[in-house]
């Protein structure tokens, strides 16, 4: 049990880390709350929150992860390198795709809903 709770005290710090750290965790954490909060709203179904979390969840675990590879190059790396920076732009490349896909999904979600509510 101590090695757990240990566990879960350096993945908080992890997390705070980020997003004291970070602009795009901001962004991204007011994105978020903004999708939170329109889910309530409207009060989508269960499938649909399961849905909206799964995104946002997806998005911030990749923002850490191209985080953390960001930080782990520069740390290997403190020159130019034609790799290095494949290596990054491809990290920050999963995470705009998984972000425009959750805009995608978003959309879906919630244009129906404004469209009932404009009526």
């Amino acid at each position: 049990m101590k090695s757990f709770i240990k566990s879960v005290r350096h993945a908080s710090s992890g997390l705070k880390y980020f997003f004291y750290t970070e602009r795009h965790a901001i962004i991204d954490a007011i994105i978020a709350v903004i999708a939170i909060l329109l889910a309530g709203i409207f009060s989508i179904s269960l499938t649909k929150w399961a849905v909206i979390l799964l995104c946002i969840a997806l998005v911030f675990s990749l923002e850490i992860l191209n985080s953390s590879i960001e930080k782990l190059a520069d740390y290997l790396e403190t020159k130019t390198d034609i790799q290095i920076k494949y290596i990054k732009d491809l990290a920050a490349g999963a995470v705009l795709f998984s972000a425009f896909i959750s805009l995608v999904i978003g959309c879906i979600i919630f244009i129906p809903e404004f469209i009932v509510l404009l009526k």
